[in-house]
């Protein structure tokens, strides 16, 4: 049986005793208040579950000795990148960030473009939040984050073998991701979403000269969070069936 509790430890993990980071030691002795005996599962975000009972619990120190390694499969059959801009609202922006990674995102961009009204990002809480929705979901994958980068690093920056969408309120509704993705089923997938008034027509002209294609979420206006878990929930929906 999988214990209860996940933490998360810092690659690479050598040998069979591996002391807790000082965070996550410290919830698990003043808040979980678990003893030593005590089951839990340790993930290094690379893919790798280590089964554990704890042999130390001290002021000092957490110390989990390791009882089984597993390798887990990533959740999706395809990587997936989410460039999303920057919002007004840094609460929004961190709950699209903590249901990307539920849903399997390998990696969340934050873009810097015309329309963004925030440009100051804690990247420290980021990944804080996405180490939280790891473990969560049960996966020992971690999602990846940067950052800020302007729009144009990320265009330039994309891999010619991914298919490559850029999202935008008055695309083609013939031109939706579902169908995207069904005409592209084994390619990774990079998609840019834009901020509260969306991409400048100067900006999706950048990203189609780069080699992106414009992609339509469906007939109604979406939040700007809303956009970017929806594709991600899609992806994920798609990459299974």
């Amino acid at each position: 049986m999988i214990p209860k509790h996940t933490f998360h430890v810092f690659p690479p993990v050598v040998g069979d005793r591996v002391d807790l980071p000082e965070r996550e030691a410290q919830h698990a002795r003043r808040v979980l208040r678990l003893r030593p005996g005590d089951g839990v599962c340790l993930v290094d975000g690379l893919g790798n579950r280590f089964v554990c009972a704890l042999d130390d619990v001290t002021a000092k120190a957490v110390r989990a000795r390791i009882v089984e390694r597993e390798a887990l499969p990533r959740a999706l059959p395809r990587r997936v990148t989410i460039g999303a801009a920057l919002l007004k609202n840094a609460g929004r922006f961190e709950t699209m960030l903590e249901k990307v990674a539920e849903l399997g995102g390998d990696a969340v961009v934050p873009l810097l473009t015309e329309r963004a009204e925030r440009t100051r990002f804690r990247l420290d809480r980021a990944e804080s939040i996405l180490v939280g929705a790891m473990k969560q979901s049960g996966s020992a994958w971690l999602t990846r984050i940067v950052d800020p980068e302007p729009l144009s690093q990320f265009i330039g920056g994309a891999p010619e073998h991914a298919l490559r969408l850029i999202c935008h309120e008055a695309a083609d509704p013939k031109q939706g991701l579902v169908a995207q993705l069904l005409a592209h089923p084994d390619q990774d997938v990079i998609v840019a979403v834009g901020p509260e008034g969306g991409f400048s027509e100067e900006e999706i002209g950048l990203a189609q000269e780069a080699g992106f294609q414009v992609c339509s979420l469906g007939p109604t206006r979406l939040r700007a969070e809303t956009a970017s878990m929806a594709a991600m929930a899609t992806i994920a929906q798609v990459s299974h069936a």
